[in-house]
C-alpha cells in the first residue's frame, strides 16, 4: 500500500506507528465505517491528508483489511494473533463479506490455529458462539489437541468447563488423557477449591448419565 503515498488522500496510522496510504472514496465505497470516519464532522486533516488513528490495529491486521478492500485478497496467514486482530478489525469496520471469509478460514484451519496458540484461541472464542462450536467439535474429535497441549495446565477453568460440559462429551476418549485432567484439577484444589467444585457441578448437570464415570476418574 505504500506505493499509493504520492497520490492517496488518507493516512491510516496503526498501533506501532506504521502508516498506510489509501483513497478516501474507495474506503467509503466499501463500508459505512469509513463513511463515518471520513465524514466532515468526524475526520481530521493534516497537509491535505485525512488522518485515521487505529491504535488497536496491528500492521498485519490493517494490511489484510486493505488488501481485501482493494483486491479481495483471501486471508492465508496461520499466525493466531494476526488472525484475531484481522477478525476484530473486520468486525469493527462492519465488513460482513470479509467476516464470512475469515470464519471459513477459521473453520478450515482450526487444528493449525489450536496447535499454534490454544490459550489465545480459547480467549478469542468466548464472544463468538459459532467459533465456540467449531472449537468444541474439533476437540471432541481430537481431544489431545486440547488435553495434551503444552499450555493445558495454564488454561483457565472456564475454558475447561466450556469444552468438557457439552452433551456429546466422549468419556472413553477422556479416559485416555485422564491424568492430564487429574493433574489440572488437583493443582487448583488448594488455591481455588470453589472453582473446582463449580466445574464439577456444571459438568454433572450437563452429563447426568455419565457423571459417575467421570467422578471415578477424579478419585
Amino acid at each position: 500500500m505504500e506505493t499509493l503515498q504520492n497520490i492517496a488522500d488518507t493516512k491510516i496510522i496503526v498501533g506501532d506507528g506504521k502508516i498506510f496510504y489509501a483513497y478516501s472514496q474507495k474506503l467509503k465505497k466499501e463500508t459505512q465505517y469509513f463513511n463515518f470516519a471520513l465524514s466532515e464532522s468526524w475526520a481530521r486533516k493534516e497537509d491535505d491528508f485525512y488522518i485515521i488513528m487505529k491504535p488497536n490495529a496491528t500492521k498485519d491486521g490493517m494490511d489484510n483489511i486493505l488488501q481485501y478492500l482493494y483486491s479481495r485478497k483471501q486471508y492465508n496467514s496461520q499466525e493466531v494473533k494476526e488472525f484475531i486482530n484481522t477478525f476484530s478489525l473486520a468486525d469493527e469496520m462492519l465488513l460482513d463479506a470479509y467476516l464470512v471469509v475469515l470464519r471459513q478460514y477459521f473453520d478450515t484451519n482450526i487444528e493449525i490455529l489450536l496447535k499454534k496458540d490454544l490459550l489465545l484461541i480459547l480467549d478469542f472464542i468466548e464472544n463468538h458462539n459459532h467459533m465456540q462450536e467449531i472449537v468444541v467439535k474439533t476437540i471432541f474429535n481430537k481431544p489431545k489437541l486440547f488435553f495434551s497441549a503444552d499450555k493445558f495446565q495454564n488454561i483457565p477453568i472456564r475454558h475447561l468447563k466450556l469444552v468438557i460440559s457439552k452433551n456429546n462429551l466422549n468419556i472413553e476418549e477422556l479416559q485416555i488423557i485422564k491424568d492430564n485432567i487429574l493433574q489440572y484439577l488437583n493443582s487448583r484444589k488448594q488455591n481455588n477449591p470453589q472453582e473446582v467444585k463449580e466445574f464439577i457441578t456444571a459438568f454433572s448437570l450437563a452429563e447426568e448419565k455419565r457423571v459417575d464415570a467421570y467422578l471415578v476418574m477424579l478419585r
